[in-house]
């Protein structure tokens, strides 16, 4: 699997069938404030893309892992739809077009570097227009029980693997994942964990992959910091499901940023 990204092989088949979702509606008024067009940096399977194509809005699409491309694009042609897709990891973005928006859900601190991170807003800064907006998104640790544990209590040797979860394709495979905790660095701020995944024919196991995730948590004020020094100003946080200013209980922030 060398080159290949976490989010590739069946991972990738396992998002295939992702649609839907509050957060479609919140990033939609994000894109109405702030204009066309739009860049979605880290389209992954196409959740939020689609139903933008679908609403006649301007936007492409990005994501470092090929295979999720390849899913985006069958999803788009099966939909009838076009747009520019590009495979390239946001630290390392280099695109013919620049942007009014720029939006980055549910994936920011995936599978990165600190140093990359800070480097993709840089990267995203660099291809937004003048006045443009970033509008990107991090989950609050302490309102996922897994990643609240590891920080309290960081495991000292990988744990059991966790209970399978299955999901039925179109063409009556199931695809199986099993996740366990490796490791958690509380200083980078990170969760490694494993991915195992079953491809399922008639019951009988005729793929398996192991992947590597990694996850980085980012606290609000150490964004909003990140974010004025890749040059970003009138940085503006809002809870995710409620667009007023986040509390202790907000799962989501979001940030609005202006290049």
């Amino acid at each position: 699997m060398a080159g290949e990204q976490f989010h590739d092989g069946l991972i990738a088949m396992w998002w295939s069938l992702a649609e839907g979702g509050s957060d479609i509606d919140r990033v939609r008024r994000i894109i109405e404030r702030s204009g066309e067009p739009v860049l979605d940096a880290g389209c992954g399977s196409g959740r939020l893309l689609i139903p933008f194509l679908q609403a006649g809005l301007d936007v492409d699409g990005c994501d470092r892992s090929a295979g999720m491309i390849q899913v985006c694009a069958d999803r788009l042609g099966a939909a009838g739809l076009t747009t520019t897709l590009f495979t390239q990891a946001l630290h390392e973005l280099n695109l013919p077009r620049h942007y009014q928006t720029i939006v980055v859900v549910s994936t920011f601190g995936i599978g990165t570097s600190r140093d990359e991170d800070a480097a993709s807003l840089e990267r995203m800064r660099a291809h937004l227009r003048p006045g443009g907006v970033l509008s990107i998104d991090i989950e609050m640790p302490w309102t996922n029980s897994l990643a609240w544990n590891a920080w309290a209590r960081p495991p000292a040797s990988p744990r059991r693997w966790r209970s399978a979860f299955q999901r039925a394709m179109p063409d009556g495979s199931v695809i199986e994942l099993r996740t366990r905790t490796r490791s958690f660095d509380p200083i980078d701020q990170s969760l490694t964990s494993d991915v195992r995944a079953r491809l399922l024919k008639d019951g009988r196991s005729v793929r398996e992959e192991l992947r590597e995730q990694r996850i980085r948590w980012y606290l609000p004020g150490e964004l909003r910091l990140m974010l004025e020094r890749a040059g970003f100003r009138d940085v503006r946080m809002t809870d995710g499901d409620t667009d007023e200013p986040p509390n202790e209980r907000s799962e989501v922030v979001v940030f609005e940023a202006t290049a």
